[in-house]
């Protein structure tokens, strides 16, 4: 950034993208949701709320109705969660 102090906002964002690993945060945070299991004394809607933000980040490009399938739960693992006190 230095060589240029006026680039353009698609080369700043480029450059930290390329610096901080973008592209492993995703698989990161793919990770983090493939292995996230409901804490103990955690409500249904903070996991829910938890779920829908590590689809934000993992999979970023994808658009709302993609994130909503990705973010869904069976209703079999709501009521074994709920039922799990």
């Amino acid at each position: 950034m230095r060589q240029n102090p006026h680039a353009t906002y698609q080369e700043v964002v480029d450059k930290l993208r390329s610096r901080y690993g973008y592209q492993q945060q995703q698989e990161k945070f793919r990770v983090e949701l493939r292995h996230r299991r409901r804490k103990q004394g955690e409500s249904l809607q903070e996991l829910a709320e938890e779920v829908e933000k590590l689809v934000s980040l993992a999979y970023p490009q994808a658009g709302t109705p993609t994130r909503d399938i990705l973010g869904e739960t069976p209703s079999s693992i709501v009521w074994t969660l709920s039922s799990c006190r």
